[in-house]
């Protein structure tokens, strides 16, 4: 505005004196009049502030809103705003009250149907697997949706915001990780990272309980129905007794359906094969950071199956990624994917000749 000058560090500091208020709102207002234009001025993403800088906007509002000419528009989360501000207000006002004398027109817009938030979700999620080039397979499919709608995961995403965050999540996490884990799984937790914090650090910290088989079982949890009962126990202090949370980690570890509900035992061997995260090859890759994915890559080893003409080639690529701490997982990722071997001849005799 001419002849008005505010430094942007005073933006947010609503302590303006009463002669910088008037010129402001006096040049304001006949720049408005001249224009002869009503004005609508948005302020979004209040509800991202701290207590104090919400505040601060507010307070600004409340100084600029009876400038003739001029509408301000503030979406936000209302119970959020007015649980942040409270603590900054004088005692016996509610953050409600103060809004009722900043906000003349409250609008109070329905939930979004959670039908239409899932229906976004799946096929902004759907867009990323085509861009990523990634096939799932109708078991998987079935899997991914009977946890998502019918146990409830997707009671986590409630707004467009929320559905933006996975998805803008996946979309950094997938291209690093999605040769090396199972895609289902992956989603499953990246909802349980993003909104349940507390409930994904408790099931990285429970590998022990969750994967069954393991070779430390026993000297945790004992045997027999000791060990079970400590294991149920310490499975009703991970879900907090929630039974939504519960069938969510069913389904993730089909070990959880063994011992809460007697199911069948999962074939470790197809866990491990399918990169689930109830397997313990493939466990520790969920919660890896992205430089340090595993010792031994799986798209390491089908790019050496896939281009395994000759043994020279194949001693150059083998050598560059086996080391003596991923044999035992080098040789099980060969087993799973034999089929993928260009000269199986040549492999076979490579492998012999690194034996002997």
């Amino acid at each position: 505005v001419d002849g008005v000058s505010i430094p942007v560090s005073k933006i947010g500091n609503v302590a303006l004196s009463a002669f910088e208020n008037r010129k402001l709102k006096n040049a304001l207002e006949n720049d408005i009049q001249k224009s002869n234009k009503k004005y609508i001025i948005f302020i979004d993403n209040i509800d991202r502030l701290n207590s104090s800088s919400i505040l601060d906007v507010l307070r600004l509002v409340n100084q600029l809103a009876n400038y003739g000419g001029a509408t301000y528009l503030l979406p936000f989360d209302k119970e959020y705003v007015c649980k942040s501000i409270e603590n900054k207000l004088p005692e016996k006002i509610s953050g409600e009250e103060y809004l009722e004398k900043i906000i003349n027109l409250p609008l109070n817009l329905p939930p979004i149907p959670q039908s239409d938030v899932d229906r976004v979700f799946l096929n902004d999620l759907s867009e990323i697997f085509k861009n990523e080039k990634i096939n799932i397979k109708e078991e998987e499919i079935n899997r991914f949706r009977i946890t998502y709608l019918y146990y409830g995961t997707n009671n986590y995403l409630k707004t467009p915001r929320d559905i933006k965050r996975v998805i803008n999540s996946l979309k950094f996490v997938l291209p690093c990780k999605k040769n090396n884990i199972n895609i289902i799984d992956l989603v499953l937790m990246e909802i349980l990272r993003i909104f349940d914090s507390h409930f994904y650090s408790g099931i990285y910290s429970s590998k022990l309980l969750l994967i069954s088989g393991s070779s430390i079982f026993t000297s945790r949890y004992g045997i027999g129905d000791y060990g079970n009962d400590k294991k149920k126990a310490d499975l009703k202090l991970l879900t907090q007794g929630n039974e939504q949370k519960e069938q969510i980690l069913a389904q993730l570890f089909p070990y959880v359906k063994t011992l809460l509900w007697n199911g069948n035992r999962e074939d470790a061997d197809k866990l491990r094969k399918d990169k689930r995260i109830a397997s313990e090859h493939y466990f520790d890759i969920y919660f890896a950071p992205l430089d340090n994915l595993t010792n031994i890559s799986d798209e390491k080893v089908m790019d050496l199956l896939e281009h395994s003409s000759s043994k020279e080639e194949i001693g150059n690529r083998l050598n560059r990624i086996i080391k003596p701490s991923n044999y035992d997982a080098f040789l099980r990722k060969i087993a799973d994917n034999t089929g993928l071997i260009q000269n199986k001849v040549a492999f076979c005799e490579y492998l012999l000749d690194l034996a002997g």
